[in-house]
C-alpha cells in the first residue's frame, strides 16, 4: 500500500505516547540526524516522545528547511514518511483505525451527540480538515464557546464544505502551529477534541460570514442564540450535518 495515504490523526509533541510515537522513531533514526536505532525496553519499544526525540526532530527540520518546532506536525511527518517501512506503515494504520477511522472523532458513530446550531460530538480524537483551505479565525480560549472556549475557522476551496466557513468549538486544542492565514490540507489536523468535559462536548457547524467570520450561520440568518427552553435543534446544523455526512461518506 503507498504512503501516501498514511496519517497524522494529531500533533506529536513532547509527553506524548502511542504506537504512532513508535513509527516516528523508527522513521527519524533513518534519517541522519542522529537518533539511534529503537532499543527494547522491558521487552516492548519504548512509546514515549522525550526530549532527545524533540532534538531529534528539531535538527530532522533544520536540515528538511521547515519550521524548527520539534513537534510533529503534518509537514515534518509527510517528510519523515520517506523512511517508514512496513512496519512503520502498518503501526500508523492501525492507530488511525483505533482513533476512528480517516474523519476521526467525526466518524465514530458513539460521538455523534446531536443538531445543535451545528453538530455535537463527545469524547477526544483528532478532527480532521474537511478540504483544502485556510484558516480564517482562530482563538485557543475565552471565545465565549462553553469549555476550554476554543474555536477555529476554516474556509474551505472548494466542493460542498465550501458553501459557508466551517468552525469547530468548545473542549478543543488547536495544533500550536496554527494561526490564521495558514492553509491546510484535506486530512490534515485542523484540531483535537480533548474530551476532558469541560463542556459537554465539541461543535461544528457553519460559521457566520466573511470579514469577521463571528458567530454562526444561525446566529447571521436568525440573531441571537435561541434562549432556554427553546428548541436548538436549528435548519442550518441540519444543513451542515447533512453536508458534513455526505461529503465524509466519500472518504479522506
Amino acid at each position: 500500500m503507498p504512503k501516501d495515504d498514511l496519517t497524522l490523526v494529531r500533533v506529536l509533541e513532547l509527553g506524548e505516547q502511542g504506537p504512532d510515537v513508535i513509527a516516528v522513531k523508527r522513521m527519524i533514526s533513518r534519517a541522519g540526524v542522529g537518533y539511534p536505532r529503537q532499543v527494547k525496553q522491558q521487552g516492548r519499544f519504548n512509546n514515549r516522545f522525550g526530549p532527545k526525540l524533540k532534538a531529534a526532530v528539531e535538527r530532522f527540520q533544520t536540515k528538511n528547511k521547515l519550521v524548527k518546532d520539534g513537534d510533529v506536525g503534518y509537514m515534518t511527518f509527510k517528510a519523515l514518511l520517506k523512511h517508514a517501512d512496513a512496519y512503520d506503515s502498518k503501526l500508523l494504520r492501525d492507530f488511525a483505525k483505533q482513533q476512528g477511522g480517516d474523519w476521526g472523532i467525526l466518524g465514530r458513530k458513539s460521538a455523534w451527540a446531536g443538531i445543535d446550531m451545528g453538530v455535537d460530538f463527545l469524547g477526544a480524537g483528532p478532527i480532521p480538515m474537511f478540504a483544502d483551505g485556510k484558516i480564517v479565525r482562530l482563538m485557543r480560549s475565552g471565545s465565549g464557546w462553553p469549555g476550554i472556549g476554543g474555536l477555529i475557522v476554516v474556509q474551505c476551496d472548494k466542493g460542498p464544505m465550501a458553501r459557508f466557513p466551517v468552525f469547530a468549538s468548545e473542549d478543543i486544542k488547536i495544533p500550536a502551529s496554527h494561526r490564521v492565514g495558514k492553509r491546510l490540507k484535506k486530512g490534515e489536523l485542523l484540531a483535537q477534541a480533548t474530551g476532558t468535559r469541560q463542556a459537554p462536548g465539541i461543535e461544528l457547524g457553519w460559521a457566520g460570514p466573511a470579514p469577521d467570520y463571528r458567530g454562526t450561520l444561525h446566529n447571521q440568518r436568525h440573531g441571537k442564540y435561541p434562549r432556554a427552553g427553546q428548541s436548538r435543534d436549528t435548519k442550518e446544523g441540519h444543513d451542515f450535518w447533512k453536508t458534513l455526512s455526505a461529503w465524509m461518506a466519500k472518504g479522506i
